[in-house]
């Protein structure tokens, strides 16, 4: 998930303000729904957040790489 997104808003201390635009709320909770192992990095530039990435682990049990080996 690449999905470039932009906050038109921001505070007058230049800080991003992710309330001002509700689709990117949005993005930020779908990224996050689901995900066991890993992260999600939200990317700003000039105070606007302007990329979300999600990045999924999978963790392969033990027993089963154990098997594979037989």
């Amino acid at each position: 998930m690449n999905k470039k997104l932009a906050v038109s808003d921001h505070h007058e201390n230049g800080a991003v303000d992710p309330n001002a635009d509700p689709e990117v709320q949005k993005q930020i909770l779908r990224a996050l729904e689901g995900l066991g192992y890993g992260s999600v990095e939200i990317i700003v530039h000039d105070s606007k957040i302007v990329q979300i990435e999600r990045k999924e682990k999978i963790r392969i049990k033990k027993e089963i790489v154990a098997q594979g080996k037989s």
